[in-house]
């Protein structure tokens, strides 16, 4: 997509269809997160990291067309809202947006295990694993989600490759853009907005989003007995691609809400 800009606005939210909704509930899932994540198998790692109760991912099919379409959601500046082209032609593209739970252990273990496999992490001597495990000891206890929910969300085109539906709109995006039209909010109707923004660096790259754990009066917007997580990009339609809802009693590990 291309956005047309005005002054340094940019479009914070896109409203598309779902025609189809894919939430990850992967085979024995349980059994491999109760094992010791060194011991995945890629297949297993990339399965709790797109197919598990932590990662959710929506399709939508949109069909390109001549026109200029309005973004629901876009912020109004000097009077116009911002638009976005949708191509030359009339040709239907398949976004995948998939939403993970990046707080959650297991989606940090899942990441950490994948960099293991890639670094033949089984194959090296125990100061090679040391040194290997002192550069992924960050990421993998991530000091920020103490006090955080991390949440990230990215694009991909399953028959344009390269083609990012977000990216246009979020990578210069500054979070009091963002602020009034992202949240996460529980069953019950409490909310947050996000603290602090990560725009994606390129086509199909993660945007990373930053909400606080607890209120004024030290309350998580989730407990053991949550219903529901609700990501909202789009206000204006309750269906779009861009917006998630997560069941909580899916993310209880060990009587507690992993996230």
């Amino acid at each position: 997509m291309r956005i047309r800009d005005s002054a340094s606005a940019v479009v914070v939210a896109v409203a598309m269809g779902i025609w189809a909704g894919l939430a990850g509930v992967g085979v024995a899932q349980n059994e491999v997160i109760k094992r010791p994540f060194h011991q995945w198998t890629k297949t297993e790692a990339l399965g709790v990291l797109n197919e598990s109760p932590w990662a959710v991912t929506q399709e939508a099919r949109i069909d390109l067309g001549k026109e200029v379409r309005k973004i629901a959601g876009a912020p109004v500046v000097d009077g116009a809202y911002l638009t976005a082209e949708l191509g030359g032609a009339n040709i239907a593209v398949d976004y995948r947006v998939t939403l993970r739970l990046r707080s959650a252990l297991p989606i940090r273990k899942a990441i950490v295990r994948l960099k293991q496999i890639e670094a033949k992490y089984d194959q090296m001597s125990e100061k090679d694993r040391e040194v290997f495990d002192a550069k992924t000891k960050g990421l993998l206890d991530c000091p920020g989600c103490t006090q955080n929910y991390v949440i990230t969300i990215s694009c991909k085109s399953t028959n344009y490759p390269g083609t990012d539906c977000l990216y246009d709109g979020l990578r210069g995006a500054t979070l009091p853009v963002i602020k009034p039209y992202i949240h996460i909010l529980n069953d019950r109707g409490e909310q947050r907005e996000p603290i602090h923004f990560v725009p994606p660096k390129a086509p199909n790259e993660e945007s990373i989003f930053f909400f606080q754990r607890v209120d004024d009066e030290d309350r998580p917007l989730l407990t053991a007995s949550s219903k529901k997580l609700i990501f909202r990009f789009s206000d204006n339609n309750a269906k779009a691609i861009t917006n998630f809802e997560i069941d909580v009693s899916k993310l209880i590990l060990d009587g507690k809400v992993e996230f």
